[in-house]
């Protein structure tokens, strides 16, 4: 999960986060962009 951060961490610089939701199995990262980026313990997935 690190590395799969470490390598999209230029695609997130630069826009502007609105909310963060957390929880024991999942973060929801919320754009001000409209888009959302979750992270599981499993994989990432934008929509």
């Amino acid at each position: 999960m690190v590395q799969l951060l470490e390598k999209e961490k230029d695609w997130v610089i630069g826009k502007k986060i609105s909310d963060i939701q957390a929880t024991s199995q999942s973060i929801r990262i919320h754009m001000e962009d409209g888009k959302t980026i979750l992270i599981d313990l499993i994989k990432t997935v934008e929509f």
